[in-house]
């Protein structure tokens, strides 16, 4: 009878065991299966480049298939701080030209009688002040230190001026560089790309960092011009891709959207003004 009861209960033991370790592996498999680990999700990030979120929320992109990206040009940036040609250089600062047979004026007026001569490319100014939007431009007072023009001082228009940091970058990256931009691509082409090296905070140690022109698409009174930065030192997440807006009426550009990605799909233009952007 002894013998009876202490197998029973041996049995009761071992049928126990077995539904508690029947419950520990449903329970992994539910996590594993129901609960991916975040080792295994995709999160996009700028790292290592330098952090634009205050820009661009990147968890307003879609993934979508086969590497398939897309973003909204509206959520991308919603809440955020606009990225645009518009933040300028607050007080003295050294600067150079970009752009060719650019005038030096005597008042900050576009008529004839008030050119004083014509800089270039390369040339380097010392901006004195900002003097705000006239005749249609933005300008600025400034003394001219190299070039044709040196030691003379007047108004140049902003849309050919730039700080002496963003040009340095240019110049390293694509003026002496094997890409397929050069001097005679649109000004405010290269004014955008000076102004993206410089808010991703390129220093020129980073010697195998390359910029390519994608593509210029137009819509209607507007254009899109896509750019790549890749830098060949990075293993993972090397290349960005920037989408910058210009009106077909004036240089100003609004970058709406720069998104870790390789290469351009489809860019639509809503009702509403956004731009739906597809991408890899």
């Amino acid at each position: 009878m002894k013998g009876g009861v202490s197998r029973a209960k041996r049995l009761i033991v071992a049928f126990c065991g077995v539904l508690f370790a029947l419950s520990i592996i449903a329970a992994g498999a539910y996590f594993i299966l129901g609960n991916p680990s975040t080792e295994e999700e995709f999160v996009l990030s700028y790292e290592p480049w330098a952090d634009l979120s205050n820009h661009y929320d990147l968890s307003n992109v879609k993934m979508l298939e086969d590497g398939l990206s897309h973003f909204n040009s509206v959520e991308i940036s919603e809440g955020c701080v606009p990225f645009t040609s518009g933040q300028s250089v607050a007080g003295e600062y050294d600067a150079t030209i970009i752009g060719t047979g650019v005038w030096v004026r005597s008042y900050a007026k576009l008529k004839p009688k008030y050119k004083l001569c014509q800089v270039n490319t390369g040339d380097r100014i010392s901006v004195q002040r900002t003097v705000g939007h006239a005749d249609g431009k933005t300008w600025c007072y400034a003394k001219i230190k190299s070039g044709r023009c040196a030691g003379f001082e007047g108004f140049i228009c902003t849309d050919y001026v730039m700080e002496q940091r963003a040009y340095d970058l240019l110049k390293h990256y694509v003026l002496d560089a094997d890409t397929n931009m050069s001097l005679k691509t649109p000004t405010k082409y290269l004014r955008s790309v000076a102004a993206l090296l410089s808010k991703l905070d390129v220093n020129m140690q980073t010697r195998r960092l390359s910029v390519t022109m994608l593509d210029d698409e137009a819509f209607d009174e507007q254009s899109i011009l896509t750019l790549k930065l890749h830098d060949h030192n990075l293993a993972n997440n090397s290349s960005l891709l920037a989408f910058i807006l210009f009106s077909k009426h004036n240089d100003d550009f609004v970058v709406l959207g720069i998104v870790p990605g390789n290469s351009i799909n489809s860019i639509l233009l809503n009702p509403n003004g956004s731009y739906d952007i597809y991408y890899y």
